[in-house]
């Protein structure tokens, strides 16, 4: 189902996106979504030729104050980023004046919209910059005095700006580094106890509790507690029924009360958990009814009634994308019809707003 921004003008929600990170020009695609209706609006225009990003997209992420969007992906300047209104991409934001060292794999913004950062290929494999809505990167911030060992994929703040996480694969996958608004990477947090495996999905829950990683060892899926006093807990108890191959992403429902991931299996490559933290994995929800294929993001909606999983079938182009009704009750719902214009190859990262 084909919806206008029109049509969204009577809800009283705010506007809502969706948005991905793809191969193939032009490496990031938009669209307006309409949680009430169930879903995708006609296809944003996509930035200006000249100012489109230069490689493959990895990830994608909007900024939490809803202005902006940035994008991971292969080619220098390996991150782009744009201006974001109801109309679409604004004229692209300045290069950084010192790039990431390599191609990009994760980035997100902190809570307060005011930093930015960048998991990436080659040392130091994370790299955080001031960010000015309107204006766009500011000067690099310094390395962290302890660097993570090898490539930076997914990158997240924690809701209170005091720390910043990148999964590497490694095994000591979740490296965490205190954080100063303003100032930059801290002292780097004591390495659980438990190690994950190496990873590339890595995410704080809402509540800034808990961290859960998508890693290539079994049970594919670690959560810790966590706290910017403490850091990591005990780990949580692997949940009675893990997932069967190797994670690419994970993501927490905005109440926190179910864990959702993704890999590469295709039987299923979707797997949803009830979550507590108190007790940790809950029961594992019944798997979705339609299998897409591999896995390579996920992400709730705004309104924990959706969730869109990136995949990799770059010869199914009906695959690509996905987005499936949610209910944080029952699960997995129906399959949202693909919007009228599809991503133009394999989905690698999707973010709603």
């Amino acid at each position: 189902m084909v919806l206008s921004l029109g049509a969204y003008a009577s809800s009283n929600r705010a506007q809502e996106f969706i948005a991905v990170a793809h191969a193939g020009d032009p490496f990031i695609t938009a669209y307006p979504w309409s949680s009430i209706d169930a879903g995708f609006g006609t296809k944003f225009s996509d930035p200006p030729f000249f100012e489109l990003p230069t490689g493959i997209g990895q990830f994608v992420k909007w900024s939490w104050n809803r202005k902006d969007i940035a994008l991971a992906h292969e080619t220098s300047p390996f991150t782009t980023a744009y201006p974001w209104s109801n109309s679409g991409f604004g004229t692209k934001y300045s290069n950084p004046v010192t790039t990431p060292t390599g191609a990009a794999r994760g980035v997100s913004f902190s809570r307060s919209s005011t930093e930015i950062v960048v998991g990436h290929n080659n040392s130091p494999f994370i790299t955080a910059y001031p960010w000015t809505t309107g204006s766009g990167f500011g000067t690099k911030y310094s390395n962290p005095a302890t660097l993570p060992t090898t490539i930076g994929f997914d990158a997240d703040f924690h809701i209170s700006d005091q720390a910043v996480l990148v999964i590497i694969a490694a095994s000591q996958a979740l490296n965490i580094y205190n954080w100063t608004n303003g100032s930059g990477f801290g002292s780097k947090f004591a390495n659980p106890a438990s190690a994950p495996g190496g990873g590339e999905g890595a995410i704080f829950n809402r509540k800034g509790t808990v961290v859960a990683a998508a890693t290539d060892t079994s049970p594919f899926i670690h959560a810790y507690p966590f706290t910017v006093a403490s850091g990591f807990g005990t780990k949580y108890s692997n949940p009675a029924t893990t997932p069967g191959s190797l994670g690419r992403g994970v993501d927490f429902n905005k109440t926190n009360t179910v864990i959702a991931y993704i890999g590469t299996s295709s039987s299923p490559e979707n797997v949803a958990y009830a979550w507590t933290d108190s007790s940790g994995f809950g029961t594992k929800y019944a798997d979705s009814s339609t299998l897409s294929g591999i896995g390579n993001g996920i992400c709730f909606s705004a309104y924990d009634n959706y969730i869109g999983l990136a995949l990799d079938n770059s010869s199914t182009p009906q695959s690509r994308l996905k987005v499936y009704d949610w209910d944080n009750a029952s699960g997995w719902g129906t399959l949202v019809s693909d919007p009228a214009t599809r991503p133009t190859n394999t989905c690698n990262g999707v973010d709603f707003i």
